[in-house]
């Protein structure tokens, strides 16, 4: 009988912890090699105006990379046909040298925000382009680019 219980509740407490996303995609990266052309874009539409929004970016590296960090360029264009860019840091290393994320075989995978509590002014489609901005055209060692939207549990003022 509890055998029976805990079959039928297991299920249950799966589904109750399932994060719920607007978007989430992720791009592979050819031969774990990541070059300036090979821009990872991501292409979502925003039908709520009045909330407010999480951005992660989903990078995943194997575990002999060697940079500390990871430059990014990021482009995101807007309804109305606007861009904005923005160039970010991404940490792979902890202060103690580990490297960030959850590991999967040889592979650790992190995500990382780039904006909490973020708003949209526009119903619409938008798009975040994502381009390695390191100072050589190949950076070895990334295997996926990603991007997740998820509604932030804040409420827009």
């Amino acid at each position: 009988m509890i055998r029976i219980l805990c079959l039928a509740i297991l299920p249950l407490s799966f589904f109750g912890c399932k994060q719920e996303y607007l978007f989430n995609s992720k791009d592979k990266i050819e031969n774990s090699i990541w070059t300036y052309q090979d821009l990872k874009r991501f292409q979502f539409s925003i039908q709520d105006t009045s909330a407010l929004y999480n951005i992660h970016l989903s990078l995943s590296a194997v575990d002999s990379f060697a940079t500390e960090n990871i430059y990014i360029k990021l482009w995101t264009a807007f309804p109305d046909g606007k861009q904005l860019e923005y160039i970010k840091s991404i940490p792979v290393f902890d202060n103690e040298g580990k490297i960030l994320g959850d590991k999967s075989g040889q592979t650790y995978t992190q995500q990382v925000v780039l904006q909490e509590n973020a708003f949209f002014n526009q119903v619409g489609s938008y798009q975040i382009t994502i381009e390695q901005f390191m100072r050589t055209d190949s950076l070895s060692g990334i295997s996926s680019v990603g991007l997740i939207v998820e509604k932030s549990k804040e409420k827009r003022s």
